[in-house]
C-alpha cells in the first residue's frame, strides 16, 4: 500500500467518524486509533464454456434433420472456444464488452416429416369421415312437417276456425210473474256445418302432411360444413406444409469456480469478504498481478495476484469499531459500535423527550417516523439501526404521546353523553300541555337533542386545542396523532339519546310520538325522529 493511498483510506474514515458522532448527537470526546491493513491474496479459477440448448417449434425453413443441425452448432460452437473466448472474459469481467460476442445465441434449424399427415398436407375429415355430405338435421328421412295444416294433410276450417263448434243465438222461453211468458236471447254453441265438427274441412297441398325438406332437397344429406364438401382438411400440425419445422438455439455460458487464498490471515480475509462493503470492489483489488491463464476448448483457468486495504479504526473494543473497504462505500460499523453512538437517542426516546432530538440529525429522523404513521423508516439514517432497535423504540414513543395527548378525553366524553341521557330522558317522561303549539313542542323536544351535539362540538374544539398545547409541551411543536376519538365520541353520544328514547318508551311511551300502537310503535317512531334530526343537524 502506498503512503498516498493509505492516507486517503485513513482520511476518510475520519471524516465518516466525524459525521458519524454529528448525526447521532455523540457528545462523548472519544478518541479511536486509525491503522491500515493489507491483505495480499491470490485468484485461482476454472472456467468453463458451457451451452444451453432450446428447441422450439418454427416454420420448416430447412431440410436439414436434426443431427445434421447439431452438428453445424457443434461446429459454430468450436469456432467460438477456439478463438481467444477466456482472454476477452477475463478482461471483461461483466461480459458487456470483448466477450459479449462470444454469448451471443446462436441457432439452427431443422425439419422432419410430419407425423400427423405422413407428409400429406391434408387429413380426412373428422365430421364426415371423408364422405363429403353429412345426415341432415333439419328433417327426418328427407321430409319435414308441413307448416301450413300442421301435419294433419287438412286446412283448418275458416267457420269455425278449427275449433269444430259455431256459436249461435236462440230465443228462449220463460214463464214470469203471473205466468206469462216471456223470451229472452241466449248464445250457444253447436258443431261446426262446415266440417262437421271436425275443425278440418280443405284437403292440403302436401302429401299426407309433410314436404320435402328444403336444407337436403329430400336427399336427407347435406353438404359437410367441416370441410366444405372436400373431404379432407390442411393439417393443423404442419399447416399444410407436409414437414414439422424445429429450432435449435444454442445460448453459451460461464460456469466459475474460483478460490481465493490469503496466507497472512485468511479467516480474516474471509470475513471481510462477508461483512466489509466493497472490500474486493475496490481500485488495488481489481488490478490483476501475474496474470497467467490457459484454455483448452471449452474449459480454462486463470490464476493472479492483488492486494486488498483496509482503514480500521479502534477504540476500547476488541474488535474494530469501523471498517472501511472501498473508496466511496460505506465502511462496516461493530453492533458494539453502533450501541455506543446511538446511546443518547435511545435514552432521549425512553425518557419521552421528544424536544432534545431535534437537536441532531438521527433523532429527527425518529421525530419523523413518530409523526408519521407505520411502517417507521428512519430513512438515511437507517443505517445506524441495522437491528430496528430506534424503530421500535420510535413506534412505542408514538403510542405513549398519543396516550399523552388524548388524556383525559375519554372521561369527558363519558360525562357528556351520561348529561345528553339524562336531559333527553328527562324531557321524554314529564308530561306536556296537549295544548302546546307544535312549534313549542319541537323546540322544547329539540333542546336537549340538539344542545347535546352543540356541546359536543365545543368539547371536539377545545380537546385540538388542548392536544396542540400538549404536543407544543412534549415536542416544542405542533403534531396531529390521529385516533378514533372523534367518530367514537360522536357514535357514544348518538347511542346515549337513542337508549334515552328506548328507556322512556319502557317506562310510559314516548311523548314525542302520540300514537296508541303500544310501547315497540312508540319507541320506533321517537328514533325515527331523532335520526332524522341528526341527518338534519350534519347536513
Amino acid at each position: 500500500m502506498t503512503q498516498e493511498q493509505a492516507r486517503k483510506l485513513s482520511s476518510r474514515l475520519q471524516q465518516i467518524i466525524a459525521q458519524d458522532q454529528i448525526d447521532t448527537g455523540f457528545e462523548e470526546d472519544r478518541q479511536f486509533n486509525i491503522e491500515t491493513a493489507t491483505f495480499p491474496f491470490s485468484v485461482k479459477a476454472t472456467v468453463t464454456f458451457e451451452k444451453e440448448v432450446v428447441e422450439d417449434t418454427a416454420p420448416p425453413d430447412s431440410r436439414d434433420t436434426r443431427t445434421e443441425a447439431l452438428a453445424k452448432l457443434d461446429r459454430t460452437f468450436h469456432d467460438r472456444i477456439n478463438g481467444d473466448w477466456l482472454e476477452a472474459y477475463i478482461s471483461d469481467p461483466t461480459q458487456d464488452g470483448k466477450f459479449e460476442r462470444f454469448k451471443e445465441p446462436f441457432s439452427a434449424s431443422h425439419s422432419r416429416t410430419c407425423e400427423s399427415c405422413n407428409g400429406a398436407r391434408k387429413l380426412r375429415c373428422r365430421s364426415c369421415g371423408g364422405r363429403r355430405v353429412v345426415r341432415c338435421t333439419s328433417c327426418s328421412n328427407g321430409h319435414v312437417a308441413c307448416t301450413n295444416c300442421d301435419g294433419s294433410g287438412m286446412l283448418r276450417c275458416i267457420g269455425c276456425g278449427g275449433t269444430g263448434r259455431q256459436d249461435y243465438s236462440e230465443n228462449v222461453p220463460y214463464r214470469g210473474v203471473g205466468g206469462q211468458t216471456f223470451y229472452r236471447l241466449e248464445t250457444r254453441t253447436r258443431a261446426c256445418s262446415g266440417c262437421g265438427g271436425k275443425g278440418r274441412s280443405i284437403y292440403c297441398g302436401c302429401q299426407n302432411g309433410s314436404r320435402v325438406c328444403p336444407s337436403c332437397a329430400g336427399r336427407s344429406e347435406v353438404q359437410c360444413g367441416g370441410c366444405s364438401g372436400t373431404g379432407e382438411n390442411v393439417c393443423s400440425t404442419c399447416q399444410g406444409a407436409g414437414d414439422e419445422g424445429f429450432k435449435l438455439t444454442y445460448t453459451p455460458v460461464i460456469d466459475e469456480n474460483t478460490q481465493l487464498a490469503c496466507e497472512p490471515d485468511q479467516s480474516t480475509f474471509d470475513r471481510y469478504m462477508r461483512e466489509v462493503p466493497g472490500f474486493l470492489e475496490q481500485k488495488t483489488a481489481l488490478q490483476r498481478q501475474n496474470l497467467k491463464y490457459r484454455a483448452e476448448g471449452a474449459n480454462g483457468q486463470y490464476r493472479y495476484n492483488a492486494v486488498a486495504h483496509t482503514a480500521r479504526a479502534s477504540g476500547s473494543e476488541t474488535d474494530p469499531a469501523l471498517i472501511l473497504g472501498h473508496e466511496s462505500m460505506e465502511p462496516y460499523r461493530s453492533p458494539e459500535y453502533l450501541d455506543r453512538i446511538s446511546a443518547r437517542t435511545v435514552q432521549l426516546l425512553e425518557d419521552d423527550a421528544l424536544a432534545d432530538l431535534k437537536t441532531y440529525p438521527l433523532g429527527q429522523a425518529c421525530l419523523e417516523a413518530i409523526r408519521n404513521k407505520p411502517p417507521f423508516d428512519l430513512g438515511g439514517m437507517s443505517k445506524f439501526d441495522p437491528g430496528q432497535q430506534l424503530t421500535n423504540l420510535a413506534a412505542q414513543a408514538r403510542k405513549r404521546l398519543a396516550l399523552k395527548l388524548t388524556e383525559g378525553e375519554s372521561r369527558s366524553i363519558a360525562i357528556l353523553c351520561g348529561l345528553a341521557f339524562a336531559a333527553l330522558l328527562l324531557v321524554l317522561l314529564i308530561p306536556t300541555s296537549s295544548s302546546i303549539s307544535s312549534l313549542l313542542a319541537k323546540v322544547y323536544f329539540g333542546i336537549p337533542i340538539y344542545g347535546a351535539w352543540v356541546a359536543w362540538f365545543l368539547q371536539s374544539k377545545k380537546r385540538r386545542e388542548k392536544r396542540s398545547q400538549r404536543a407544543l409541551e412534549a415536542i416544542g411543536e405542533e403534531v396531529e396523532i390521529g385516533t378514533a376519538v372523534l367518530k367514537t365520541s360522536a357514535a357514544s353520544l348518538a347511542v346515549a339519546q337513542a337508549f334515552a328514547f328506548v328507556v322512556a318508551a319502557q317506562v310510559n311511551g314516548s311523548q314525542v310520538c302520540r300514537f296508541e300502537r303500544g310501547v315497540w310503535d312508540n319507541t320506533v317512531c321517537g328514533i325515527g325522529e331523532y335520526l332524522f334530526g341528526l341527518t338534519l343537524l350534519f347536513h
